[in-house]
This record gives C-alpha cells, sequence and structure tokens, in this order.
C-alpha cells in the first residue's frame, strides 16, 4: 500500500455548502489570524503566526453545520477504513485565504487536542473546500520522498487523511479570488 492510498476526497453536501457560506459571507462574522504550535519533543510549545501571509480564520463553536461538516465524510472513511474509527473530533475551523496568503508546509501535530476537557490523539486530519480562488490556491501534499500530489481541486469537496507526519501538506498562494475552506480533526 502507498501512502496516499489512504487519502481520500467526497463530494460536500450542496446544503452544507452552502451553509458554510452563508455563516462565512456574513458581514459580523469575526474572522482572526491563522496561529499554530511549534512545539516538538526537542523544543518548547510555542505558539507563532506568520503575520498577513496565512489566512483568516474563524473558529466555530460546536453545533449542527460544524457536526455534519466533518460526519458524514468521517462515516465514509471509516467505512473504508475501518481502523480509524474515531470517538470524537474537532469543532470546525473556516480559513479564508486572500491574494497573496497561503499555508505554509506542516503536519498536523494538533497539540491542542491534549488540553481542555476533550482530551486525545489526532487520527484523520479533514480538509474542506467550500469555495476556491480564481487563481492559485492549491491544496498539495507532500510525501516523505517529495512527491507532491495536489488535492481539494474541485468546490464542494473534503479531504480526509491521516493526521501524521508522513502527510505533509500546504495551500500555495492565491494568486487571484477568496479561497473559502474548512478543517477539523477526529481523535479518540
Amino acid at each position: 500500500m502507498e501512502l496516499l492510498d489512504l487519502v481520500r476526497t467526497y463530494k460536500i453536501p450542496e446544503n452544507l455548502v452552502n451553509q458554510g457560506l452563508s455563516l462565512i459571507d456574513n458581514e459580523n462574522t469575526k474572522w482572526g489570524r491563522h496561529t499554530y504550535s511549534t512545539a516538538h519533543a526537542d523544543k518548547p510549545d510555542d505558539i507563532v503566526t506568520n503575520g498577513d501571509i496565512e489566512p483568516l480564520i474563524y473558529e466555530m463553536n460546536a453545533n449542527q453545520l460544524s457536526f455534519e461538516l466533518v460526519a458524514f465524510a468521517l462515516d465514509k472513511y471509516v467505512e473504508e477504513f475501518n481502523y480509524a474509527s474515531c470517538t470524537q473530533f474537532s469543532s470546525v475551523r473556516f480559513n479564508r485565504y486572500k491574494v497573496g496568503q497561503e499555508m505554509l508546509p506542516h503536519t498536523d501535530a494538533i497539540t491542542s487536542l491534549f488540553s481542555g476537557n476533550a482530551r486525545g490523539c489526532p487520527i484523520c486530519s479533514i480538509v474542506g473546500l467550500l469555495r476556491g480562488c480564481e487563481e492559485g490556491g492549491e491544496f498539495v501534499m507532500r510525501t516523505p520522498d517529495g512527491k507532491e500530489t495536489n488535492f481539494l481541486t474541485e468546490d464542494g469537496t473534503v479531504l480526509i487523511f491521516p493526521s501524521t507526519f508522513a502527510y505533509e501538506h500546504f495551500v500555495r498562494p492565491v494568486k487571484k479570488g477568496v479561497r473559502d475552506s474548512y478543517v477539523a480533526w477526529s481523535f479518540f
């Protein structure tokens, strides 16, 4: 089995795409800055931001839309890979990329799943594309052998893959338009 054999893309139900876009296109939506942890075994936990190059984020509280954007895709994934079953998943976080913004290469070492009331170890990463930009903004996965593959090439699709070091991924800079996506993680 190859690493990318564990990566799956599914179509998001149109009503969920429309609900998500309606929510984030609302003028009252409060966008924040993307931050991430640099925690490694040999370094202290440090939260950083790359200023204006990374996307704006909107962290949605757990609600029905957050549940539905993730649950249908996880159900399909677990049907194929029953060993990927999980007991919980995080609330959805929306990412809005404007011209010049990108997501730098990273793996999903989601340290926030180890704190708070609900704690766990990440199993799967869930990335949905509600609306792609006109130019740029490609979602790329790079395997340890250096092979790069584009995913999420169609609006209204969601990608699921294991949350491990073997699945480095990034979003190329947006050159024209706005890219709206969401992320969540399953854990046990």
